[in-house]
């Protein structure tokens, strides 16, 4: 036994951390050690925005919420370029193609994949590159091209029974948007009506030495603009 196995008590089991997990912690641990993350928590309003995926649906055209919020990011970094980029010790490098990548939860672990110059893109675009990626990310038919290069980071929970998290930034990476799962809320209007919405829980992290937390509650409020003014995309 060497000095690093730990060994079992009564009733317990040891479990290395090795390949892809083993992978993931390494990855973890040093974007947790490189770089001074502060989450932000805030809710979007996306009544029409899931308005607009219904009648699409109608149509014969199938969205996903992600794809609008993809692209509502997109359009948010064109307004804050400083949250598109690579954090380098003591340097940064903006990038001004929108290289957005997912989590991807996969057999034995978490994957990222990318989508590529978002900005130049369709919602439509973005739906069938986003559809071939989460699909050869399931077969396990991914190259490397397809996991690197990314300038943001979008990791969604919303299909499980989570509002708000913590999400750790992509090791090198300046920022990453957390998804929670959409709640119906009754909200009073300004004439005192009460209107039924839906609202998307956001959880933005950051890298507090590039970016501090009055750009980041911009960078949100941006967001949260473009994700509640479905027209704009």
């Amino acid at each position: 036994m060497s000095n690093s196995d730990v060994a079992a008590a009564p009733g317990e089991t040891v479990h290395k951390l090795r390949g892809m997990r083993g992978m993931i912690a390494k990855h973890m641990q040093n974007s947790l050690q490189s770089a001074a993350q502060l989450s932000y928590h805030a809710d979007a309003d996306i009544t029409a925005l899931l308005e607009d995926r219904s009648q699409r649906k109608a149509a014969g055209q199938s969205l996903s919420p992600e794809v609008y919020v993809i692209k509502a990011v997109s359009n948010a970094l064109l307004q804050h370029p400083e949250f598109n980029g690579i954090a380098e010790q003591d340097q940064y490098r903006l990038n001004s193609s929108h290289n957005i990548a997912l989590a991807v939860s996969v057999p034995g672990g978490l994957v990222t994949v990318t989508l590529r110059d978002v900005q130049q893109l369709s919602l439509e675009e973005i739906a069938a590159q986003r559809t071939d990626l989460l699909q050869r990310a399931q077969a396990g038919k991914l190259e490397a091209k397809d996991m690197r290069d990314g300038t943001f980071t979008i990791s969604n929970l919303g299909m499980r029974p989570i509002r708000y998290f913590t999400p750790i930034i992509n090791a090198g990476q300046i920022s990453i948007l957390g998804l929670g799962k959409t709640l119906t809320v009754p909200v009073l209007a300004d004439d005192k009506s009460l209107l039924v919405q839906q609202h998307l829980p956001l959880s933005l992290t950051t890298d507090h030495r590039i970016v501090d937390g009055d750009p980041s509650g911009e960078f949100l409020q941006t967001l949260i603009g473009q994700l509640s003014a479905v027209s704009a995309m």
